[in-house]
């Protein structure tokens, strides 16, 4: 199967790249975080039901021993500065998997990690004298690497062979799951950072779900709008051939960049927000296994979204969470999901006519305890709709939440902030990413990668989307 690289014309980095930093969103928490200190859950209500059955824990604490000896480089060494002036933050530590010493087919079995004759774990030091030699995995969780193997790990693993990764970090991997709230925190917003500053492997494709609903379920919506600015090198290996998959030349208008599945996901989320994703979430067609994790994936909006979590239904709390994040942001292309037709307690949707409408358009006005603070609006049969969120829709939002109105003040204070986090600035170019598909035989392994490159057309029309 073909690959396809982007920007256009360039196969690969053979150079110190220019470095681009994220001028918009702040680094939040890798999707690894899914154990109570974080995620409060209510006796497993606000699971979604397309999610992995069981609870908010996360998998069983790996290893704490990893062996072999630290690496990187001096803590005197910095890396350039970014496009903004910014600074990448000190020098940092994980535990990565040592590539070359791995056999893809052990991951595919579920070997376990950093024990005598398993997966080789090392401790490494960040920032790495060649960032070509390190890289972090944006991946769909298909496997724990204890008792069930990883195709996307193992095909990852594959990738970064042929790359020279010497190092691959790996959140079940790279973040300690024993440490305590604050700690655990800490040490995921740091590794949300790799993200904005290596190389990234990413492998989504799962076989029990289309790839949309895989790419936009939240935390890889997070990873991804962080790798907007990263200045090395994306690069995206699939087996299921979902990600890597092309549309009919016909379909595309003659559009190279959008013959890829990928490439069509990945504009779609760094010119949106997060509305489309927690409207999936809502309607049931994105899995989610914590609800209460968008505190920590929109961090500007973490004391309402927890306080509305805590004092809402599942359906009540995330509508209130798209109507928040809808007065600074729209979704990127047209909604299909009908929010309208799902029960709440304490949202109601009422038929209304409004001047300035289209009289073929069905509106409702959204009322909370009765106060209209939001329109959805959509044409009979065509399956578009739309979200409008009022001026006062934040305010009576803090009120029903009983909050205080120091804590609206504070609120308030944060609009640049909270636009920064929903909406991605398009000021810098946009990243090198390669698409590339694996293919694994069941019986035989793994087979081999196809990695042609195909040049696509400068298409500024694309870059701006």
């Amino acid at each position: 199967m073909p690959a396809w690289c982007w920007p256009w014309g360039r196969r690969k980095v053979l150079s110190p790249p220019r470095l681009a930093a994220s001028p918009a969103p702040s680094v939040t928490p890798s999707r690894s975080v899914r154990s109570s200190a974080l995620a409060k859950t209510k006796h497993g209500s606000k699971a979604s039901p397309n999610a992995a059955p069981g609870s908010c824990a996360p998998p069983s604490p790996l290893a704490a021993a990893a062996k072999g000896a630290d690496v990187g480089v001096p803590d005197d060494h910095h890396q350039p500065p970014t496009r903004s002036g910014e600074h990448i933050p000190a020098v940092s530590e994980f535990r990565a998997l040592v590539v070359d010493e791995i056999n893809e087919k052990d991951v595919l079995h579920g070997v376990g990690i950093g024990n005598a004759g398993r997966l080789p774990v090392r401790l490494v030091r960040l920032p790495a004298d060649n960032v070509f030699e390190v890289a972090v995995l944006s991946w769909r969780w298909d496997g724990d690497l204890e008792v069930r193997g990883s195709k996307n790990i193992a095909s990852a693993v594959h990738q970064a062979k042929k790359m020279g990764i010497r190092y691959l970090f790996v959140d079940i991997v790279s973040i300690d799951q024993l440490l305590p709230g604050d700690a655990l925190i800490k040490q995921v917003i740091a590794f949300s950072s790799l993200y904005r500053t290596i190389p990234v492997i990413a492998a989504y494709d799962n076989d029990k779900a289309s790839f949309e609903q895989t790419i936009f379920r939240p935390w890889i919506v997070n990873e991804v709008r962080l790798f907007r600015y990263n200045p090395t090198k994306i690069a995206y290996v699939g087996h299921s051939n979902q990600g890597a998959s092309q549309f009919d030349r016909q379909t595309t208008r003659g559009r190279e960049i959008w013959r890829y599945a990928l490439a069509r996901e990945l504009l779609n989320i760094w010119s949106g927000s997060f509305i489309e994703t927690i409207i999936g979430v809502l309607c049931d067609e994105i899995g989610m296994t914590c609800v209460s994790d968008f505190k920590l994936i929109i961090p500007p909006y973490a004391r309402v979204f927890t306080a509305a979590y805590e004092k809402m239904s599942r359906n009540d709390y995330l509508l209130t969470a798209v109507i928040l994040c809808r007065v600074h942001s729209k979704p990127a292309h047209e909604v299909t999901s009908n929010v309208g037709y799902l029960n709440y307690d304490r949202y109601s949707f009422i038929r209304v006519w409004k001047h300035g409408y289209d009289l073929s358009s069905i509106v409702h006005g959204i009322c909370l305890n009765g106060v209209h603070i939001g329109v959805w609006r959509g044409l009979p049969g065509s399956g578009w709709r739309e979200l409008e969120a009022l001026p006062n829709a934040e305010r009576v939002i803090f009120a029903a939440l009983g909050m205080t109105d120091s804590d609206y003040g504070e609120f308030v204070a944060q609009l640049e902030t909270r636009r920064a986090c929903l909406v991605l600035e398009n000021s810098v170019p946009l990243p090198t990413v390669e698409v590339l598909s694996v293919t694994y035989r069941e019986a035989k392994g793994w087979n081999r990668c196809h990695a042609r490159t195909k040049r696509g057309r400068r298409d500024e029309a694309g870059r701006g989307r």
